[in-house]
């Protein structure tokens, strides 16, 4: 079978500029103060997050997105909104297993130290979860806090 992509006229023309952007990748992000493998747009802020600061934003992505919400990626989420309004010693076992399975579905660059649920405030119905987690293969921590509710 011929490959649609690779037999289309332009495919050399869009190879030849792909090649030409790596090439000048490290210069621009060096002009933009990017010197680490990992980086992203600060959300809801200016700037950029690198290395462990991206790990933490993108940690907080997955659990904090309820399923469903991204419609370009409906399995996208860690579950635990399901978990809101139950009694925190009823939550926790669920809310637990299911960011377990998020960060290792969404996030494969760390790995899952522990995992805690707390009440989000007193009187008030909501979670805080909390995931303290090392990059794979390295010494470097990190520790994200969710709020849910």
């Amino acid at each position: 079978m011929v490959d649609p992509i690779r037999s289309h006229p332009d495919n050399t023309t869009l190879d030849n500029w792909w090649q030409t952007k790596l090439t000048q990748a490290p210069e621009i992000l060096n002009q933009n103060g990017i010197d680490a493998l990992w980086w992203g747009f600060e959300l809801f802020g200016d700037g950029i997050v690198q290395d462990a600061a991206e790990l933490n934003q993108t940690i907080k992505i997955v659990l904090s997105t309820q399923q469903g919400s991204d419609l370009h990626r409906p399995e996208f989420s860690s579950g635990i909104w399901n978990f809101i309004d139950y009694p925190i010693p009823r939550a926790t076992p669920f809310v637990v297993r299911d960011s377990v399975q998020a960060i290792a579905t969404w996030e494969p660059r760390v790995s899952l130290d522990t995992v805690s649920v707390q009440p989000y405030s007193p009187g008030i119905s909501g979670l805080m979860v909390n995931a303290q987690w090392a990059i794979a293969e390295t010494d470097v921590t990190g520790q994200t806090e969710v709020e849910i509710g």
